[in-house]
């Protein structure tokens, strides 16, 4: 059980690792599903995105927190169309505060892994850096092989992945 936790966590680490983006599904005001994508970090059990204040996910969450999100291996490296490796979580986002350390050290962060289009995003009067906080999920390794992720608070607000 333990080395199957192990490479569980190894098979998300490296979907980190090489997807730098993630597909997110927000609920629009009427009820309809919005999707889109956008650059990731993904920190201390947390995802993070840039947005723009003008983007419809942005808007979107200003009225229901909740997001679903997707990262998927890239068409050109699976080995069968499909069953990419995929990990799909639901969420809930909230707004990083912009004077606060979380949001200059992800900044940072973001910085290095996509480069100078962060400071596009950043140069944006609109910017804002959304947290996203795991609450539930599933890793999909193939068509038979698919563990659902539990995420619990622990004692400093980080999520701890349960795998069952």
């Amino acid at each position: 059980m333990f080395s199957d936790i192990l490479s569980i966590l190894t098979e998300i680490d490296n979907l980190h690792h090489i997807v730098l983006s993630l597909v997110i599904s927000t609920i629009a005001n009427n009820g309809q599903l919005h999707t889109s994508y956008a650059p990731y970090l993904n920190e201390g059990g947390y995802y993070y995105i840039p947005a723009s204040q003008i983007t419809p996910y942005y808007q979107y969450l200003q009225t229901d927190t909740t997001i679903g999100l997707m990262i998927i291996e890239d068409e050109q490296q699976a080995k069968n169309i499909c069953s990419r490796t995929r990990l799909c979580c639901q969420a809930l986002a909230e707004i990083v505060p912009p004077s606060s350390a979380e949001f200059i050290y992800v900044v940072n962060e973001l910085k290095q892994r996509i480069g100078n289009m962060m400071d596009l995003f950043i140069a944006l009067n609109n910017f804002k850096l959304i947290r996203m906080r795991p609450q539930t999920g599933n890793l999909m390794l193939g068509l038979t092989k698919i563990y659902e992720l539990y995420c619990q608070e622990v004692n400093n607000n980080l999520p701890l992945l349960q795998i069952v």
